[in-house]
């Protein structure tokens, strides 16, 4: 009948953008009381727009699942049944108190039980998942051709005109009851004020919106008075060690939860900060797709779904490619590929830094200089004297496999509602930054690309082309005791002036620890919280960067990096993200090995600096 759809509007174990995770069973408690009928249907969580009423609401082993009937006789009603049956709306979104609980490693928190009083038709989900289709089947192709170019659309919501992405918001209000985090979409927040007497102001909802001021300036908030109680501690600390060459035991284990507070403050602002910039799936792309990245996109989809190769071989052989086929995988559409690439730049904090190229063969070579510059002055009529001939080394650059392999049941691909795009999207990309982050630090160049630390090294003093120095401690395995920040500032002097203009520290999250508690001669503290949400934490006014591959302190440990890393470092990626799909190895999943090719290794020797705790 018109009006008429099926869908999950929440999926058991994914976790959502916003880093929720639903378990199995949250809505039982809330769908035996309330029923389909009490569950009101929404548009994009507008308590103004009722759209129509739930038929069924159950659980089953994946998820939410929701069965609704649209009332034709509303006028946004019959919008959105023909955006729904154009493809052009197609998303679920739950409105929810949370009843129970608990936090998870990786900044996760799973709800374990929530009280469900709304599902919205909206147009961007939290839960890429979370996808509505008509029964008769018609509208579903073209809603996965149109899945992604519907992302676009995507409001943007930070002055710097970042892609809207929601994290998980963590504002507070008291109620009468408890107090609980609010989610408030825009349009709610807009027709329903928030007070205690209207209920709807405190629900969470899972549409996609960007993170509002609110949420950003509490985070910072946070974060700055995490640190002000940090620097109080830390100074009684040293005033204890000062009086009595001794710490007081309850005075560290006070530190040390202050520290912890810390960590977890800067975690949930950069959490806010780096969702803000992950882009939607296809969110750069052209306001009108090309007809042949629809055709390449819609062959793509069928070879995921069904293992039907027939049109990206026809795709293949008409642009002439080599190398494709069963053995290689097929080229995933440039707007995944894209869209990948773009994320890792925010999960790998080396590839950040450093300068990226992309290459359609399999080798990046360039030549550089060992000696200084050949030049010199002269005047417009004089001779010009004869110069020595530059010495040159050539620095190559291979690009090596990098793997991934999602795996997925066939009832998943055969879900029209599931995005397969931003499903792979999704599933390789922390795969990829994982690998990526440690061999850009400490990879041997063997199968995969050399990191600075595997560079051969040398005391700074004894500098020569082709190593990076570095600057010693004087303490095995510890900063010195006397004056231990004066090595920080020997470090950063070690590099010369015109990189020290785009410097950065890189260092893990323990070094990190360290170094907070040190101060300069005037009293103040070397390690600085970021002034705002765009901004990371600085270390004698410069950023500093979180890499966990760098290795902890230790007796001849690289613990620290300092340097122009767009100019010390360089990341190659060969053109092409291919997927070759694999149904018989692992039944009943069929995996997808997924590969890319990137190499990586320093390609100006002068700019970074080590510090070494020798």
């Amino acid at each position: 009948m018109d009006g008429h759809f099926t869908g999950y509007a929440s999926l058991f174990g994914v976790p959502d953008l916003g880093n929720d995770v639903v378990s199995a069973g949250a809505f039982a408690a809330s769908l035996g009381e309330r029923g389909a009928a009490g569950v009101r249907m929404l548009f994009q969580h507008d308590p103004a727009e009722p759209i129509g009423r739930w038929l069924s609401l159950r659980e089953d082993a994946r998820g939410l699942r929701v069965e609704g009937a649209i009332n034709l006789a509303v006028q946004r009603g019959r919008e959105v049944d023909a955006l729904m049956r154009e493809g052009g709306l197609d998303g679920l979104s739950i409105g929810f108190r949370t009843l129970r609980s608990s936090p998870q490693r990786g900044g996760l928190r799973r709800l374990l039980a929530v009280d469900l009083w709304e599902i919205s038709l909206v147009t961007f989900p939290l839960l890429p998942g979370a996808r509505a289709a008509v029964p008769d089947g018609t509208a579903a192709p073209l809603a996965m051709e149109l899945r992604a170019f519907a992302r676009r659309l995507a409001p943007r919501g930070a002055p710097s005109g970042r892609p809207a992405v929601s994290p998980s918001p963590s504002l507070r209000r008291p109620t009468q009851e408890a107090r609980m985090t609010v989610h408030v979409s825009p349009n709610a927040a807009a027709a329903a004020p928030e007070t205690k007497a209207d209920p709807y102001a405190l629900l969470e909802n899972k549409a996609a919106r960007p993170a509002s001021d609110a949420e950003v300036g509490a985070a910072m908030g946070e974060l700055s008075r995490a640190f002000e109680a940090f620097k109080e501690t830390n100074d009684s600390r040293l005033a204890e060690l000062e009086g009595r060459r001794s710490g007081d035991v309850l005075t560290e284990e006070k530190l040390a939860r202050i520290d912890a507070a810390l960590d977890s403050a800067r975690t949930r602002l950069d959490r806010l900060t780096l969702d803000g910039r992950r882009p939607p799936l296809g969110g750069d792309g052209p306001s009108r797709p090309d007809p042949a990245s629809v055709e390449h996109k819609a062959a793509f989809d069928l070879y995921v779904r069904a293992g039907e190769s027939g049109g990206l071989k026809r795709l293949e052989e008409k642009a002439l490619s080599a190398g494709s086929g069963p053995d290689g995988g097929y080229l995933v559409p440039q707007a995944i590929e894209r869209d990948v690439l773009r994320r890792l730049a925010n999960l790998s904090p080396i590839r950040s830094l450093a300068t990226v190229r992309t290459i359609s063969g399999g080798l990046y070579k360039r030549a550089v200089s060992t000696t200084d510059a050949v030049s010199g002055w002269v005047a417009e009529t004089a001779a010009r004297p004869q110069t020595d001939a530059p010495s040159l080394s050539e620095l190559s650059f291979p690009a090596m496999e990098l793997y991934a392999m999602p795996a997925a049941t066939q009832t998943l691909l055969d879900d029209a509602i599931v995005d397969i795009d931003a499903w792979l999207a999704d599933e390789v990309e922390t795969a990829f930054a994982e690998q990526e982050s440690v061999a850009f630090v400490t990879g041997n160049g063997v199968s995969r690309p050399r990191g600075f630390l595997s560079v051969d090294n040398v005391a700074n003093s004894a500098w020569v082309p082709g190593k990076l120095g570095f600057v010693a401690t004087g303490a095995a395995g510890a900063f010195p005791t006397a004056n231990p920040s004066d090595v920080l500032f020997d470090l950063v002097y070690a590099l010369r002036a015109g990189y020290r203009q785009n410097a950065s520290f890189v260092m893990n999250r323990k070094v990190q620890s360290t170094i907070r508690k040190m101060k300069d001669a005037d009293g103040n503290y070397l390690w600085q919280p970021p002034v705002s949400a765009d901004r990371i934490a600085t270390l004698l006014g410069f950023p500093v960067a979180e890499a966990e591959a760098m290795p902890d302190i230790a007796a001849n440990r690289l613990s620290i990096a300092f340097g122009d890393f767009k100019r010390g470092y360089l990341v190659v990626d060969r053109a092409g993200l291919r997927v070759l799909r694999d149904p018989y190895s692992a039944k009943p999943y069929v995996l997808f090995y997924t590969t890319k090719r990137v190499g990586g290794g320093v390609q100006d020797f002068d700019a970074i600096k080590l510090l070494k705790f020798a």
